[in-house]
């Protein structure tokens, strides 16, 4: 792995490979996100969690989607943003051959402006209107938004966005804001996996990416981006202190039961949270591979079932708690829930007591070595554990 500082600030990491001669891999990320505009008014935050949205159908390399799309005729490269709570970015992949493809439109993404207009907007927000009105007619996604809100108390910043909602939407502040997430290159760090030519690279980096300014970290209504992880604002939202328990219904053609058990976590600050986060990690899986033939197996009562763990509502403050949560959902007959709920919580309650049997930790060992021998062999998993590494 090899690391460098470009002349205008950007950190660049790479990792050559051969595990496919025409893949590269690729994300650039820098801390800041839509929460850093959440005490700005609710027109103003949901203009920038619909920033990006706006943007990619103004163009976010400058000219229209479709336009590029004809300039991409032939090669293979894909470029895509995203703006989320506490980080913004960009990710993408190509072949060795179209690496300078693709980091022109980097550094498109960030010397373009965006100029809506008028008529674009109206097609896009009639469009984001009907999938909005369309959500909650989905069974599953009512679903998910309610263990959203029960999980976080309702917190507004995590309401979904209804349709009376999109009139405080400002296309030219989302523009302004999506902008701004991409104006200063000395806050990203470019990490790339895959089949490269170390020469080949150094000159497209010094060509495309070196060559994009640094722009101004605020303006007027824009918040200030930070460059440490303890000054992003934080958003709060609590656990609910005590058991809930909520049935949604919703007319289908055939009986089926969505059900989601959800228990808080929290890992102490320190140099053990890596090592706690991997052994949660496991611990759950031994707990689905417990359930899976418990449920389905034993009892024949479920069509699926999983467990994993979320940290995507922690604060990103190093000296915070790791809040997140634990959650095991499964899909059954409407008839069958109260007895595979009280099964999951037995189950909870044996490994509390007793914890696993030897057979599950050496199963889950295999299988994790198993996983990692292969999952070592491409370019996604090197590219996220060295983002990681930055990011942690």
């Amino acid at each position: 792995v090899v690391e460098c500082v470009l002349s205008n600030g950007m950190r660049v990491c790479y990792k050559s490979t051969r595990f496919l001669d025409d893949e590269v891999q690729f994300k650039g990320f820098a801390l800041g996100g839509v929460s850093q505009v959440q005490g700005a008014g609710p027109g103003v935050l949901l203009s920038a969690k619909m920033s990006a949205r706006i943007a990619e159908e103004v163009g976010v390399f400058g000219v229209p989607p479709g336009d590029v799309l004809d300039m991409m005729a032939g090669m293979r490269v894909s470029v895509n943003t995203e703006i989320g709570t506490y980080s913004r970015g960009f990710a993408g992949e190509c072949s060795p051959s179209d690496l300078e493809a693709a980091f022109q439109m980097v550094h498109l993404l960030f010397r373009s402006q965006l100029l809506p207009s008028n008529e674009g907007l109206k097609v896009l927000m009639r469009m984001v209107r009907e999938q909005v009105e369309n959500q909650f007619r989905d069974p599953q996604a009512v679903f998910a938004q309610r263990c959203l809100s029960l999980v976080t108390t309702d917190a507004p910043f995590y309401r979904p966005i209804k349709p009376h909602q999109l009139s405080q939407v400002d296309a030219d502040y989302a523009c302004a804001f999506f902008k701004h997430c991409y104006s200063d290159p000395s806050r990203f760090t470019l990490v790339l996996s895959g089949h490269l030519d170390e020469a080949v690279l150094t000159e497209y980096l010094e060509k495309y990416i070196a060559n994009i300014p640094a722009g101004s970290n605020g303006g007027a209504g824009l918040p200030e981006m930070p460059a440490e992880r303890d000054e992003l604002a934080s958003v709060v939202a609590e656990f609910p202190s005590r058991r809930k328990c909520e049935v949604v219904r919703m007319n289908m053609v055939d009986p089926l039961c969505c059900t989601k058990v959800t228990l808080p976590v929290e890992i102490a600050p320190g140099p053990e949270e890596l090592e706690e986060r991997t052994l949660l990690g496991h611990a759950l899986q031994i707990l689905e591979s417990r359930l899976i033939e418990r449920m389905r197996f034993e009892l024949g009562a479920i069509y699926s079932v999983s467990a994993s763990v979320d940290f995507s509502f922690a604060s990103p403050s190093s000296k915070q708690p790791l809040a997140g949560t634990a959650s095991i959902s499964f899909t059954c007959d409407p008839s069958d829930i109260s007895k595979l709920v009280a099964k999951v919580f037995s189950e909870l309650a044996v490994l509390r007591g007793e914890g696993p049997t030897q057979q599950d930790v050496d199963t889950r060992v295999e299988i994790s070595q198993r996983e990692h021998e292969t999952s070592c062999k491409h370019n996604t998993w090197w590219l996220e554990r060295i983002a990681a590494a930055y990011t942690s």
